[in-house]
């Protein structure tokens, strides 16, 4: 039986979140009929100017090259007479119905308008109004006008795409449930609060009503550097600001005190809301209706999977419920938080994901994981895999992780050609333990002859008791060269190696 020698192992606690399945029912908001409130339009009477006087301003978050820009619009009323604004809108664009009179010294919002960016570093727009002017009891219509141009920057182009969704049931997933539920009084009050405009059963205008209270009322604040605190919903209303973090969290709580089924999106370096809104079929309804809430045909995004569809809630990335994908659509990996009151029995055991051959590991856990995983007798074989849903207990000086794994090779017949003698353990108290924890081992193949291979990785988890395995395949394509005979320092400077390049970075 041919020998099979490890040269290095790598042990590192990382911060992502586990893969596992889902069991939730998620409720689909209704979609009734919209009813516009517009005031009715004045009859044009007088053929006497009476003047006006006023000042514009838009709001907006991000602008992309070759996409649409959707941006709020308010005009304020600086003159002595009524105006009474019927349409409004963007050039280029288009202009948009509405109904609305600005006495003077009033602002008012108008509502959203969108024009198409091109691949341009910056685009300038006119804003277009349909005025009519009081004096004297009697209204003049001006009809459009256009007012100065305006230019507008843009960041950068629409990120591309196709990132993996991976299901949370970890620490994280613990965590984001424990922040919301119970749900509080001072939570539901706001929700209703948010929502009383369209009242009856859970529906899609009450949705986008507890997105815009969210997003005019939150400010984003910035956590200090190297502190990230989740506020619990109540405390975000309270302070009146947070990060991308706590704009999700307080999302997903308001949408569960109203009755619908919300959850929560992870990336490296951000998070924001989704919101369950039924089949794939039914999403063009959805987005009709998104749309005549806020009048004009905004972009709406959505995430699909074996549920459904979810609606995009990123209230630090679009100013309306839909919009933005630019929080998720450049990344490789996006991660699911599912938002359930009975999150404590959905949560598993622990697990090893992502198990991978690689062409190159770095110390702090970025790989590029291999086309295929064929190689000559001779390569090096990296191997990369991560541990999760382990339990953590309390101990006397913080949190407590105790997780031992191993690797075997397998030949085509099942037999095993090497096994870790001695399994490794990952053992760690600390204030703040590991979202998971990831291994990379590297072998040297000369000792393997022609054929397909698998490895197998057992890992258990010390505190609870459970166990999970996990196997790839590989092949050797070519014979191996003259057998040399092991030499026992080359495991003494693996176990060196593995030692030295121990590293630890702390969850978000």
């Amino acid at each position: 039986m041919s020998s099979f020698i490890p040269i290095a192992l790598l042990l590192i606690q990382i911060l992502i979140i586990p893969v596992v399945s889902a069991d939730i029912s998620p409720v689909e908001p209704a979609i009734p009929p919209y009813e516009k409130s517009f005031e009715n339009k004045p009859e044009a009477t007088s053929t006497h100017e009476p003047g006006y006087n006023i000042y514009t301003r838009v709001e907006y978050r991000v602008f992309r090259a070759n996409s649409k820009g959707v941006v709020k619009i308010y005009l304020e009323n600086k003159g002595d007479n009524d105006l009474f604004i019927y349409e409004y809108g963007l050039k280029p664009g288009g202009l948009e119905d509405t109904g609305v009179t600005v006495h003077p010294g009033e602002e008012r919002y108008l509502g959203m308008a969108t024009t198409y960016i091109g691949d341009v570093d910056a685009v300038t727009v006119r804003i277009g109004v349909s005025l009519l002017a009081k004096s004297g009891g009697r209204w003049y219509d001006y009809k459009t006008i256009y007012l100065d141009p305006m230019t507008l920057t843009i960041e950068g182009s629409t990120p591309n795409g196709d990132p993996d969704y991976v299901r949370d049931r970890g620490m994280r997933f613990d965590k984001v449930n424990d922040l919301i539920f119970p749900l509080g009084s001072l939570l539901r009050s706001e929700a209703i609060s948010a929502v009383k405009t369209f009242p009856g059963e859970y529906n899609i205008y009450q949705v986008c009503s507890i997105f815009d209270r969210v997003s005019e009322q939150i400010e984003y604040v910035s956590d200090p550097p190297d502190a990230e605190y989740w506020q619990t919903p109540a405390e975000t209303i309270l302070a009146g600001g947070g990060d991308c973090d706590n704009h999700a969290i307080l999302l997903a709580a308001m949408i569960e005190a109203i009755g619908g089924t919300s959850r929560v999106y992870l990336t490296d370096d951000h998070m924001f809301a989704g919101v369950f809104v039924g089949d794939v079929s039914g999403s063009d309804e959805v987005q009709d209706a998104v749309r005549a809430y806020y009048n004009t045909a905004v972009p709406v995004y959505f995430i699909n999977d074996e549920y459904g569809a979810w609606m995009v809630l990123d209230a630090t990335k679009s100013i309306y419920a839909g919009g933005s994908d630019l929080g998720y659509k450049g990344c490789s990996t996006v991660y699911v938080i599912d938002v359930s009151a009975n999150f404590r029995d959905l949560r598993e055991s622990v697990s090893i994901d992502r198990l991978a051959f690689c062409e190159e590991i770095s110390e702090d856990g970025d790989f590029i994981e291999r086309a295929d995983t064929r190689y000559a007798s001779g390569d090096t074989i990296l191997i990369y895999y991560e541990i999760a849903n382990f339990a953590v207990q309390s101990a006397e000086s913080g949190h407590e992780v105790w997780l031992k794994h191993s690797i075997d090779i397998l030949d085509e017949t099942g037999e095993s050609v090497f096994h870790s003698v001695e399994a490794d353990e990952f053992h760690e108290i600390s204030e703040s333990p590991p979202e998971r924890v990831w291994a990379s081992s590297s072998y040297d193949t000369s000792w393997l002859g022609k054929g397909r291979y698998s490895v197998l990785v057992t890992v258990e988890d010390l505190i609870s008791g459970k166990r999970d395995e996990k196997s790839a395949y590989f092949e050797i394509t070519t014979d191996p060269a003259i057998m040399p005979a092991v030499h026992p320092l080359w495991v003494v400077i693996g176990i060196i190696f593995a030692g030295y390049f121990v590293r630890q970075r702390r969850s978000r």
